[in-house]
């Protein structure tokens, strides 16, 4: 827990080369010492690291393995299986790996949203049909996603924001201003369940 603390502040402050170093720290001595529940987020917050730097094949493993070890786990909650699912989507849509995307994101989406955080996870997957050819549903659901963070005048966390970034790029290619602001406008009035669905769509 010191190292995922220390790692954590590192990460804060930008230090994203040592905050990783931490983080395998922390991620060893649970393998060590068989804290479970503890090792499931340390992998989880060492794969988003990895996300953040640019490495998703570190970023990809780390997913998988804590995936693997929540599957497995009698004492893991089902809201961090939902989580290193919909991460892990979000690793593979930035690989352009969009089957493997939404089969990930199939599974770990409706845990997400049964804890009432499924508006966390949904850029990659704006981004995710954008690039399936899905403009118009990626535009509302960026506008749904959109509205969540300005209510609660939140920041994202830099790989949504990346991929926010992304998915502007190509909502403003491929879409007229007055239908982008149309599309949003939608999203942003449709219920978390609707999104949800709409997200999973091929």
């Amino acid at each position: 827990e010191y190292f995922l603390a220390l790692g954590t502040l590192k990460a804060l402050t930008g230090d994203l080369a040592s905050a990783r170093l931490d983080f395998e720290k922390a991620a060893s001595l649970c393998e060590k010492t068989g804290a479970e529940r503890l090792t499931i987020g340390v992998l989880c917050t060492l794969a988003e690291t990895n996300w953040m730097t640019g490495d998703l094949d570190a970023a990809l493993a780390g997913y998988r393995e804590a995936v693997m070890l929540a599957r497995k786990s009698p004492v893991a909650r089902r809201i961090a299986l939902g989580a290193g699912l919909t991460n892990l989507a979000g690793v593979h849509t930035e690989r352009g790996e969009l089957c493997e995307a939404l089969l990930a994101a199939r599974e770990g989406l409706p845990l997400r949203n049964e804890a009432g955080f499924a508006w966390v996870t949904l850029d990659h997957l704006a981004l995710r049909a954008a690039l399936a050819g899905n403009t118009s549903n990626a535009a509302r659901l960026a506008g749904h996603t959109d509205y969540p963070f300005a209510a609660n005048e939140s920041s994202r966390q830099p790989n949504e924001a990346r991929s926010r970034e992304r998915l502007q790029g190509l909502l403003i290619e491929n879409l007229s201003p007055g239908e982008l602001e149309r599309l949003l406008g939608e999203g942003a009035q449709m219920s978390e369940d609707e999104a949800c669905r709409m997200a999973l769509e091929e």
